[in-house]
This record gives C-alpha cells, sequence and structure tokens, in this order.
C-alpha cells in the first residue's frame, strides 16, 4: 500500500486541494454545511472506490512484474496492460526480447557449429596419430616418441569428454564389471608413462564388482594415474580400503589452500604442489563424471608427503 501511495501521492494532493478550495467557495457564498454534507459524502464514497480498484490493478501489475522477475520470464501474455505507459512498455520488452531471442538463436547455432566441427577434428586427428604410432615402433628408441605421442591421444581424448559434458547423461553405457580389469588395463595403457617416469605401481588385490560406466571409469583412472605419475614421487599405490578405490602416492603432495579449488574448471596452482602448466580441466572432468554416476571422491593430501585420490562407488 505504500507502494502504491509513493507513487500516487500528487493526485491524493490534488485531491485535497480541490476539496479545500469547495470549502472555500461554499464558506465564502454562504451555502451551509447541510447543503453540500451529502455531496461530499457521494464524493468520498467515489473516491475510495475507485482508490480501491486502482490499488487492486497496481498491485496486480506489480505481482506480475515480481513473479517475471524471479522467473526470468517475459513473455507479453504474462502481463496485463494497466494503462497506455505500460502497454507501451510491454512493446518495449517484448521487442527486448525479439532481440536477444534472435542474438541467442544465432550463438546457439555457431557453438553447435563449433562443436561439431572440434569433434569432427578430433576424431580425424586419430587417423594421423595412429599412424604415427606404427612409424614410431620402427624407431631405434621409440620410447620418447611414444610418450610424447600418448600425451596429445589423451589431450585429444580429454578435448573431446569436455565437449561431451552437457550431453554425458545421454551418453552413459552403464553395466556391472570388475574394476580389477579395468585397472590392470588402464596401467597398460599408461604403461609407456609408467616405464618413462620410472615410477613403481603397488597393486594389491581388489575382488570388487562395481556398476557404472567402464569408458568413464577407465578415463577417472587415467586421470589420476598419470597425476600420480606426474607428482607421485616415483612409488604408486593402488588398494581398496572399506568398499573405497584409493589411488595413493608418495610425491610432493598438495597445498591446503588448493585443496578444495582442485575440482574446479581451470584451476591451476602457482605452486610447485601441481606446477604451473597444469590445465585445470582434467580432475574437473574427474569431479563432473563421477557426480554425473553418483559416485563420490575426495583427496587427502600432505605437503611433501603424499596424495590419497579415494573413489567409494
Amino acid at each position: 500500500m505504500l507502494d502504491y501511495w509513493k507513487q500516487n501521492y500528487k493526485r491524493l494532493l490534488l485531491d485535497i486541494l480541490f476539496f479545500l478550495i469547495f470549502f472555500v467557495v461554499f464558506q465564502l457564498s454562504g451555502i451551509t454545511v447541510a447543503d453540500w454534507i451529502y455531496p461530499l459524502i457521494l464524493c468520498i464514497a467515489l473516491f475510495i472506490v475507485y482508490t480501491i480498484v486502482d490499488y487492486m490493478r497496481f498491485r496486480q501489475k506489480k505481482l506480475e512484474l515480481r513473479n517475471a522477475i524471479d522467473s526470468l520470464d517475459f513473455q507479453e501474455e504474462k502481463f496485463s496492460p494497466y494503462d497506455e505507459i505500460s502497454a507501451a512498455y510491454n512493446e518495449v520488452i517484448q521487442s527486448i526480447n525479439l532481440f536477444y531471442g534472435q542474438k541467442l538463436e544465432a550463438y546457439k547455432q555457431s557453438n553447435i557449429s563449433h562443436k561439431e566441427y572440434v569433434l569432427l577434428w578430433s576424431h580425424q586427428i586419430k587417423t594421423p596419430l595412429t599412424a604415427l604410432q606404427l612409424m614410431i615402433q620402427k624407431l631405434d628408441n621409440p620410447l620418447p616418441f611414444r610418450e610424447q605421442l600418448f600425451h596429445i591421444q589423451r589431450y585429444v581424448d580429454m578435448m573431446l569428454r569436455f565437449l561431451k559434458l552437457d550431453s554425458m547423461q545421454n551418453d552413459l553405457h552403464i553395466s556391472r564389471f570388475s574394476i580389477d580389469e579395468t585397472i590392470r588395463k588402464t596401467l597398460r595403457y599408461l604403461r609407456p608413462l609408467f616405464i618413462s617416469s620410472k615410477t613403481a605401481v603397488d597393486l594389491q588385490s581388489i575382488d570388487m564388482q562395481i556398476t557404472s560406466d567402464p569408458g568413464i571409469i577407465e578415463f577417472v583412472l587415467e586421470q589420476l594415474l598419470s597425476n600420480a605419475i606426474k607428482y607421485g614421487g616415483k612409488q604408486v599405490s593402488i588398494y581398496v580400503k572399506e568398499d573405497t578405490l584409493v589411488i595413493a602416492d608418495k610425491g610432493i603432495g598438495i597445498d591446503g589452500t588448493d585443496l578444495p579449488l582442485i575440482w574446479n574448471k581451470g584451476f591451476a596452482s602457482q605452486n610447485a604442489s601441481l606446477g604451473q602448466k597444469s590445465s585445470g580441466i582434467g580432475l574437473f572432468l574427474v569431479s563432473e563424471m563421477l557426480k554425473a554416476l553418483n559416485h563420490q571422491i575426495s583427496v587427502e593430501s600432505e605437503k611433501n608427503v603424499g596424495t590419497k585420490f579415494m573413489i567409494r562407488f
């Protein structure tokens, strides 16, 4: 009600002024109170009725605007014209909706075209990468070249995963499988990194069946194990503790101030814990993918002691 009177105080003051003018004129003309009391009561009654109706329209319009702001829905049918000015404002709003709707649609189309091109490029680049891998095998010392080629393949795969992140729920392939077999498969894939870095693996017996997406779990293991190789101090342990898969290393560890941030997209530590060359995408993808599968991941780390990544399926 206060907002209504703030907006209509000029009209109220004008009504009071008119009343005072008529009162003074009646008094100067010698018209008695009995002669103008009934018209006064009628005018007051009409004023009250008009004010109530006008306030209800004002309140309805304000409610429509508040709902539109809260829901971010500014469609024309959501608004009822209050007067000619509000009708004109409605037209302005619809013009803005149309303009930015066209801009948004153009952006969506551009984004779709960009993603389609990058996806096509990512698939096409695999052919020359495979050819290079075959050519490298003929070299006398293929290991350094194989390691760099391996990194390129991983980055391409990471980019594909990142591009498909928004639609990942539609691409899940859930099955029940042995996590031990998946770990061993991942270790074979990462073998060039383990050899070149001279990192030892302590793989304990893991008798665990899980229900998940095998491809995503392989990717998660690749990311965690490659990080362990890079920062793990030449020793990586893989074991199960209380139905939780643990990937532990004895490396440089992660600074305590960085721990809550390592899952953020694009985060790259500025200290020696994660290195300035970190893309900040790998652990973000790990977190998002496991979240989509309803798995939980946590981390414990101590500077210059080591790091433990724990996955609860």
